[in-house]
């Protein structure tokens, strides 16, 4: 099944914010931009797998980031 079969209004889980679950999320989105896309997370990115072995690899905006290490 490709996502042209799966139709418009999808709605798609991504468990996980590493590198892995971004590029997965990013290749569903490239593929069929109508894909609702969410992707989860569990603890911290600073507590990631990807957060050491990937480089600093998030999918947040840097404002966010301003306001977590201020808070």
């Amino acid at each position: 099944m490709n996502c042209r079969e799966i139709g418009h209004h999808t709605s798609v889980a991504i468990i996980g914010e590493g590198s892995s679950g971004v590029s997965s999320a990013l290749a569903l989105i490239e593929r069929d931009p109508s894909l609702n896309i969410t992707v989860f997370h569990n603890v911290p990115f600073e507590q990631t797998v990807s957060f050491g072995p990937a480089g600093l690899f998030r999918i947040d905006t840097f404002q966010n980031r301003i306001v977590q290490y201020l808070n």
